[in-house]
């Protein structure tokens, strides 16, 4: 079982959830200096009645915001449809191989002096512009968090490093996967939900920095199983790499939410 959740200073932006009683503590750690996870909506409101988080050290983490973009006007630029001439001009090789070509031609030739001073004024140049280079906007990504969290026994492994990983993996993991098949199901019972009678992973609420990410899901949880233990085979200091994604992307308001009374 996981630290239960304690009457704690609240992120600006989190919305009301009436305090429950805590069994445990991490040492006297500030709580803004505290990882906490906990179950939530998918609106991101803490879930009534939900006692249970993980609560542990972070020891890094960061939150990347990346932006897809693209050139649209990249298939008018000659270049990407006669990527040989336009190498060629550039470079001047274009004006020999014409050259050659022309001489080669009965009764046409060589080219003269003033032709190639003329042609020759490409060499160097390029048509690309400010105008065919610019980048438009096309899609953003979820938020990730991708963090390294240390569980460390001061007192109990068990409760302090066991239950906690335990109960991360269990957030990351599907609530149920159905141990019949989509035509059994059906059969036994004719519902819509027996045609989706599994269940997803549930939505997290990340709390770190005086800051409240929600609604989130847990993409990825990697714990040692090899590290030190005591006599009971409860792990003592594990380092899990976990990372968090965003239910869906984020805009201008979802950032201000986040930020909103920080230092206050």
């Amino acid at each position: 079982m996981g630290y239960k959740v304690e009457p704690t200073e609240q992120p600006v932006n989190e919305p009301a959830l009436a305090p429950v009683e805590s069994l445990e503590k991490l040492n006297g750690l500030n709580k803004k200096l505290q990882f906490r996870v906990r179950l939530c909506d998918v609106e991101g409101n803490p879930l009534e009645g939900s006692t249970e988080q993980v609560v542990c050290v972070a020891l890094s983490g960061e939150k990347p915001i990346e932006n897809q973009y693209s050139t649209p006007f990249d298939n008018s630029n000659p270049e990407h449809r006669l990527p040989t001439l336009m190498g060629q001009l550039q470079s001047g090789e274009w004006l020999n191989t014409l050259d050659a070509v022309i001489s080669a031609i009965p009764f046409v030739g060589a080219l003269s002096d003033e032709q190639r001073k003329q042609l020759s004024t490409l060499t160097g140049r390029s048509n690309l512009t400010k105008v065919n280079s610019v980048q438009v906007f096309t899609s953003t990504a979820s938020i990730h968090l991708p963090m390294t969290l240390l569980f460390e026994a001061w007192a109990d492994a068990k409760t302090e490093v066991e239950d906690q990983i335990s109960l991360l993996e269990q957030w990351a993991s599907p609530e149920k996967l159905s141990e019949k098949s989509i035509i059994s199901n059906v059969a036994q019972e004719r519902s819509i939900e027996s045609f989706f009678p599994s269940l997803v992973p549930p939505y997290v609420a990340v709390y770190y920095g005086g800051k409240r990410y929600a609604p989130m899901l847990i993409q990825s949880v990697s714990a040692p199983i090899v590290a030190p233990m005591d006599r009971d085979a409860n792990r003592l200091l594990v380092q899990v790499q976990a990372t968090f994604i965003s239910r869906t992307a984020w805009d201008k308001t979802d950032i201000q939410k986040l930020y909103s009374g920080v230092g206050s």
